[in-house]
């Protein structure tokens, strides 16, 4: 039981970093005047 609920959170984890490096990389294609604006 133990395992399988680490499983799930690791695999909700890994949907949630996928969709941010999607997230990122749509940002740095749609705007990359603001890319080059940050610090």
């Amino acid at each position: 039981m133990h395992g399988k609920s680490r499983y799930l959170n690791y695999k909700t984890f890994f949907n949630k970093s996928q969709h941010f490096s999607f997230g990122i990389k749509r940002l740095f294609r749609e705007n990359p005047k603001y890319i080059r604006n940050l610090p």
